[in-house]
C-alpha cells in the first residue's frame, strides 16, 4: 500500500504565557510522533481526555502546523469530521455548506449537486436559513459531518463526531461510514468506542500524554487503553 499520510519526529508546542521566576512555560499536547498512513487503512486512535487526539487529527488535516518535525501529505484530499470544524456562527447553514464546500476542494459546478446531498443526509431542512450560532451541539454535528462526508475526500478524519447528535442520526452516520469504508477510502478515527474501532480499524494506536504507541495488537491497543 502507497503512504499517503507521514509524520516525521513531529511535536506540537503551545505557548502559555510567562512564569515571573521560570520565564516562558508552554504546552506541549504531541511529543515527537512518527506516523505513517497507508492508502485505504481504517485506523483508530484511542487516549484519554488531553492526551493530544484532537491536536494529531488537525496535524494530519493541515489546521496546525508541527513546532518541530516534519509533516507530509502525499497528493490526497484530507477532510475532518468534527464537531464545529470549520463553521462559522454568523453565517446561515446555505453559506457555510457553499464556503466549506470550496475549502474542501469541491469545483463550483458540481456545488448545486454537493448541496443537495448536504441538505438530505443532514435533515436539517428550513433550519439551513438560520444562522449556525442558533444550532445545538446535535445540529452542528449533523452540518459539519454532511459537509466533510459529502465532499468525498481521499482521507477522512473522524474526531468522536460519529457519538454526537440523536440515535436516528448516529445510526445513519455510521452507516454511511460503513459504507465508504469498503472502498480505498483511507480513516484515521477518534473515539473511546473500543467496540466501534475493535470493528472496524485494521489497527489502533494509543496517545498517552503526547505520546504515540503504535506497536500493538489491536487486542493488546485496548486493553492498555482500558487500563490507562
Amino acid at each position: 500500500m502507497n503512504t499517503v499520510l507521514k509524520l516525521k519526529c513531529v511535536s506540537v508546542d503551545f505557548p502559555k504565557g510567562r512564569n515571573f521566576f521560570r520565564g516562558k512555560k508552554s504546552n506541549s499536547p504531541l511529543k515527537d510522533i512518527s506516523f505513517e498512513v497507508k492508502k485505504g487503512e481504517v485506523i483508530g486512535i484511542l487516549g484519554r481526555n488531553g492526551a493530544g487526539k484532537s491536536t494529531l487529527l488537525k496535524v494530519l488535516n493541515g489546521v496546525i502546523v508541527p513546532s518541530s518535525g516534519t509533516y507530509e501529505q502525499y497528493g490526497n484530499t484530507t477532510s475532518l469530521l468534527s464537531l464545529n470544524a470549520g463553521l462559522l456562527g454568523a453565517l446561515n447553514g446555505y453559506d457555510n455548506i457553499k464556503l466549506s464546500s470550496l475549502y474542501l476542494g469541491v469545483q463550483k459546478k458540481n456545488l448545486k449537486k454537493n448541496l443537495k446531498n448536504i441538505v438530505e443526509i443532514s435533515e436539517l431542512g428550513d433550519k439551513l436559513n438560520d444562522p449556525v450560532s442558533s444550532y445545538s451541539s446535535g445540529m452542528k454535528a449533523r452540518l459539519g459531518f454532511s459537509i466533510a462526508f459529502s465532499a468525498n475526500p481521499d482521507v477522512i478524519l473522524i474526531d468522536e463526531v460519529l457519538s454526537v447528535g440523536d440515535a436516528s442520526f448516529k445510526e445513519k452516520s455510521k452507516k454511511l461510514m460503513f459504507e465508504k469504508m469498503k472502498s480505498d477510502k483511507t480513516f484515521v478515527l477518534v473515539s473511546h468506542n473500543t467496540s466501534l474501532l475493535n470493528k472496524v480499524c485494521n489497527r489502533i494506536v494509543i496517545l498517552k500524554e503526547g505520546r504515540l504507541l503504535t506497536n500493538l495488537s489491536k487486542k493488546e491497543a485496548i486493553a492498555q487503553y482500558q487500563s490507562l
